[in-house]
């Protein structure tokens, strides 16, 4: 009796997380977070704030 799995002797693992209803984080999500063309946009915009902050820094170390 003591393999009986439906009865463990053993105390429940308390480390195992507990099934609260939500969803999982781990599965995908139907569609992304951020729409593609917003990523694209995104990154345009980084790049023309990358370039402003290299000239601003290259200016201020030069003394233009």
């Amino acid at each position: 009796m003591a393999e009986n799995s439906d009865t463990p002797d053993e105390p429940i693992n308390s480390d195992k997380p507990v099934d609260s209803g939500k969803p999982n984080k781990a599965e995908k999500p139907d569609k992304p977070s951020i729409p593609p063309a917003r990523i694209g946009l995104w990154v345009i915009a980084g790049g023309i704030g990358v370039y402003f902050l290299a000239t601003g820094l290259i200016g201020l170390l030069t003394g233009n």
